[in-house]
């Protein structure tokens, strides 16, 4: 069983993508604030017993494959993650620049998936083809895509 948690009565293997966004979609994540927010993420995540496998952080939104035990709500945990981080971003950042109100610097919400055993995100490798991609395609990861089209008849 290699490549598994474990706690006291527990093996586990609980992999998420999280993406999440800056208020308004601001292209705020450069310079400074770019590394700083890398490495606070990782502290976040390890108070909360969780580690971020992978993750990337582009100029109005952010990417991580995040480690979750079983015993902790996603959710839980990525409000932890934005809340505090939010809170760094204001006491850091918040006096050099006007354009961070308070402590609301992430939007509302985010997107999650599962990560399934061996799975990869090729779409991190290109930058410049997952922009492509979404372009041509028009996917939107904070909108819903529910793909209906299956048969239910099990005589064919």
């Amino acid at each position: 069983m290699d490549g598994y948690e474990s706690l006291n009565h527990t093996k586990w293997e609980c992999k998420y993508h999280v993406v999440f966004i800056p208020k308004c979609r601001k292209k705020s994540l450069y310079g400074q604030l770019r590394k700083d927010l890398g490495e606070v993420f990782h502290q976040l995540a390890l108070q909360k017993e969780c580690r971020i496998e992978e993750g990337h952080m582009m100029a109005d939104h952010v990417h991580i494959m995040i480690s979750i035990p079983p015993k902790y709500a996603v959710s839980q945990v990525v409000g932890y993650i934005k809340g505090k981080s939010a809170i760094h971003v204001a006491r850091v950042y918040g006096e050099k620049k006007r354009n961070f109100v308070g402590q609301h610097f992430w939007a509302r919400g985010y997107f999650v998936s599962t990560v399934g055993r061996g799975s990869v995100f090729p779409w991190f490798g290109s930058v410049a083809l997952a922009a492509a991609l979404v372009s041509y395609h028009g996917f939107d990861p904070f909108k819903v895509h529910i793909n209906l089209d299956f048969n239910l008849d099990t005589q064919g």
